[in-house]
């Protein structure tokens, strides 16, 4: 992944404690196979699976926030199998926000498309070119 690196890592390590601090859990880092960055653990039962993305922006800079199709796929599908919920934070630059895609309307997800997240990556490199999802900010949860 372009943006995979330790310093990112890390950024997601510190929102998934804080949301864990929040819910009174203990928080693990999943391994990458999961595809998802992390769950969140109550007397050694995952209460939730979380993955966590990071945006440079404010919150209210833009009416969505555009993430990985693979990850809402991946999120849902361990959610549907397990019947334990995914969770999709985002931290911005002012704050983190949540939800929880395989509860919401199908109409919350909207406008897939392709985009290419490295625009100085050649045309035609598949890993720099994925499907993404635009969600509502109007449908992400404030963390206090």
């Amino acid at each position: 992944m372009a943006f995979d690196n330790s310093a990112y890592r890390a950024d997601e390590d510190k929102v998934a404690r804080s949301i864990s601090e929040m819910w009174k859990a203990s928080c693990y880092r999943l391994p990458r196979f999961y595809s998802l960055s992390h769950t969140l653990v109550e007397n050694k039962k995952p209460i939730c699976f979380l993955d966590v993305r990071i945006r440079k922006f404010p919150h209210n800079q833009f009416p969505t926030v555009m993430l990985p199709l693979s990850k809402i796929l991946r999120g849902v599908e361990i959610q549907n199998a397990t019947g334990i919920p995914f969770v999709l934070a985002v931290q911005f630059s002012d704050g983190v926000w949540y939800c929880r895609p395989g509860d919401m309307l199908m109409d919350s997800l909207t406008n897939v498309h392709i985009d290419n997240r490295n625009k100085t990556a050649k045309p035609g490199v598949m890993q720099e070119i994925e499907p993404q999802v635009m969600v509502r900010i109007s449908d992400l949860i404030g963390v206090s």
